[in-house]
């Protein structure tokens, strides 16, 4: 992800019906950002559909994810 400025990121994992597994900010600075989650500590996800949705970036952006 490209930042424009330093800033804290909020991304939040959720189930279909919007209940939050899994919560992390993390710091963005200027510039390319990678960031990793790190699920394995928590309970494994069961079959389903997911989203993962970060703010904090210039907006809000939401991405489906599906577990087989």
């Amino acid at each position: 992800m490209i930042c424009k400025t330093n800033k804290t990121i909020l991304f939040e994992l959720s189930d279909a019906q919007g209940r939050i597994i899994f919560q992390q900010s993390c710091e963005a600075i200027k510039g390319n950002n990678t960031f990793n989650m790190n699920l394995k500590n928590n309970t494994p996800l069961p079959k389903g559909i997911y989203f993962l949705k970060a703010t904090g970036i210039e907006g809000e952006y939401v991405k489906k994810l599906a577990v087989e």
